[in-house]
């Protein structure tokens, strides 16, 4: 209203259309009662007089944001001046998380810059294209992006390029990524600024691992001292660490840890996600997870849809490995709906479903995606994603104790890796697995191999899950090969108990698994069925159907009588009745005026007294315990 009365607008002149329930008047606003009322006036306004009123508006306005908005539908001619005011009005846009608003000031901006300034309008259609790259419309940024390389050299050449580059590896086209990335490079004088931030970008696209590395290193060179390029080289340091890692190299902490020190309370934009990898390799999933859920606020203020599902999906497999699996699958549904949104090819959300699926024991779903993966990826020629579908599929095969075709898959995953010169390739563990499958089919001298691998990994890099699959591995093997396995499942037992049960808890379950089927095949008949009792109590937890599965095949494979059930209490008793009979855990504690946790350990101990592992057999085990 205040600008309507700075514009000679008094309040008497809305009275008419007030009584007659057209308009909403207060003191500081004047609105329609409906939107059809606001269309078929903005109908009848001859349009030279609405952009009239808009430039008036835009006069008397106080707000620069709203003058800015008067401006852009009230000029018609080009004016540097109103261009200007257009973009700094969409900077400040972007900056509060409203990059589809943004965009389309610039666009407009750029739509009024003078036809003889076309750097500046160049440089406008970019920050518009960057603005929809944020908001998720790859299919407009690079469009924008592709247009300005096509118009101009030299630099604005070279960032067009960079960013089709980053539409492109957004869109889960690395090998598009890359090559846009190395036009633009070319079309720029090597020694400068710009040259430095392609640099900083091909060490995120280009996968094979000392190429990234000496991109990182240009990077770390060209950027260094260039205080606006700070958050950058921030980044290069985070990549430069993780690709000397992938190539082999000795671990620098301490590149890590300058990294996160220049961060300060905004995480990396470039390389954020090296952090929360790295810890996921070492097995800190909580640590992963904390980073994570801070950078995902981050994305959502910003309203970066892109860096939001980059996250979710990171995240996903954090939740995977920690054991956390309906998290895993709130992240990974999350992260597909974004992808869909975006156009991505949905490749690290299908894989992860896929994953959760196998760990789960669904292996139809998982079955299905596995065999989709490879597919894609071989029309795509996307090796990443052939490599970790692979992987899959070999897990899969795994599971479902399909040893020989698990076998072959993880050869074919260790065949990619060599070929790719990926030295340690931190998101992949497959070669204690890869061992386990080679020992089920019989082909005892390439398990000690994939063995041999892991122990070369656990040596430049020692971590819970390398020791724990090094000792599945070494009682496996010592078991086929006839050897008294007892020093091997001494190892087993040193590797669990050095692992806390909340980190890698399937991981833990299977070295159960393992030394009950290593304890039953050295006819140690008491220690097999412990050990796989157990296993199987601690799969039923997690939800591992398939390993549970599994694990009830080799208990009942086990001759002889099985152990008395010892002694159940009398509240052991109750429980164990009301939940045979199906009652929840909740219910039974207000029954018994217990605690939820209470009536979950003592179901604990039901369960171990009397051998079983889940509700499901609690009815036929009762069966045969007379009442009290």
């Amino acid at each position: 209203m205040r600008d309507l009365i700075a514009a000679g607008v008094t309040p008497s002149t809305f009275d008419a259309a007030e009584e007659a329930g057209l308009l909403a008047v207060t003191p500081s606003s004047v609105e329609f009662a409906h939107p059809v009322y606001a269309s078929a006036v903005r109908a009848g306004i001859p349009a030279g007089i609405r952009r009239r009123l808009h430039r008036q508006l835009a006069d008397v306005t106080t707000d620069p944001d709203e003058r800015a908005r008067q401006l852009a539908t009230g000029t018609v001619e080009p004016d540097a001046a109103i261009a200007v005011e257009l973009s700094e009005a969409a900077d400040r846009l972007r900056a509060r998380g409203a990059p589809e608003r943004a965009a389309e000031l610039h666009d407009r901006a750029a739509e009024l810059t003078p036809p003889e300034a076309s750097v500046a309008r160049a440089r406008r259609r970019l920050a518009a294209a960057r603005c929809w790259f944020d908001s998720g419309d790859y299919a407009a940024a690079g469009t924008a992006a592709d247009l300005v390389a096509a118009e101009l050299t030299g630099e604005v050449r070279g960032e067009a390029l960079l960013l089709r580059a980053s539409v492109d590896w957004g869109a889960d086209d690395l090998d598009q990524a890359v090559a846009a990335a190395e036009r633009g490079l070319a079309a720029v004088p090597p020694d400068t600024l710009l040259a430095g931030r392609i640099h900083a970008h091909l060490s995120v696209f280009r996968e094979t691992p000392e190429p990234a590395r000496q991109h990182a290193e240009a990077a770390t060179r060209l950027l260094s001292g260039s205080e606006e390029d700070r958050p950058l080289l921030t980044g290069v340091l985070l990549l430069l660490f993780y690709h000397e890692i992938r190539a082999g190299r000795p671990v620098r902490t301490e590149l890590l840890e300058r990294a996160l020190e220049w961060e300060g309370d905004e995480p990396s934009w470039l390389a954020g996600t090296v952090p929360p990898i790295w810890w996921k390799a070492i097995d800190e999933h909580e640590r992963a997870r904390v980073r994570l859920h801070r950078m995902l606020s981050w994305a959502v203020d910003r309203g970066d849809e892109p860096s939001q599902h980059e996250i979710l999906t990171h995240l996903g497999e954090a939740e995977i490995l920690a054991g956390r699996w309906a998290e895993a699958e709130a992240a990974i549904r999350a992260a597909r709906e974004l992808g869909e949104q975006l156009g991505t090819g949905l490749v690290g959300e299908s894989w992860l479903a896929g994953l959760l699926a196998a760990h789960r024991g669904d292996l139809v779903e998982a079955s299905q995606i596995a065999e989709a993966g490879p597919r894609r990826a071989d029309k795509s020629g996307d090796a990443w994603s052939r490599r970790i579908n692979l992987q899959l599929a070999a897990f899969v095969a795994l599971s479902a104790g399909r040893m020989s075709e698990a076998a072959a898959a993880y050869a074919d995953v260790a065949t990619s890796v060599d070929a790719l010169g990926l030295v340690e390739p931190l998101a992949l563990r497959f070669e204690a697995d890869w061992a386990e499958a080679c020992v089920g089919a019989g082909d005892l001298d390439t398990a000690a191999a994939a063995l041999d691998r892991l122990a070369a990994r656990h040596r430049r890099l020692p971590r819970p899950w390398t020791m724990l699959g090094l000792a599945r591995g070494h009682a496996l093997l010592a078991s086929a090969r006839g050897v008294d396995p007892s020093a091997a499942l001494d190892e087993l037992a040193t590797a669990r108990a050095a692992v806390p049960p909340d980190v890698l808890p399937l991981d833990r379950a299977r070295c159960l698994l393992t030394a009950g089927v290593v304890c039953r095949r050295t006819r140690r008949k008491r220690a097999a069925r412990e050990a796989l009792s157990a296993a199987a109590l601690e799969f039923s937890a997690l939800g591992a159907a398939a390993f549970e599965i599994r694990t009830r095949e080799e208990l009942s494979r086990i001759g002889g009588r099985p152990p008395a059930p010892q002694h159940l209490t009398a509240t052991e008793e109750r429980v164990a009745r009301l939940a045979a009979q199906g009652a929840t855990n909740r219910a039974i504690a207000a029954a018994l005026f217990l605690s939820p946790k209470t009536v979950e350990a003592n179901l604990a101990r039901i369960y171990r007294k009397l051998g079983i592992a889940s509700r499901a057999e609690l009815g036929a085990a009762m069966a045969s315990i007379p009442p009290r």
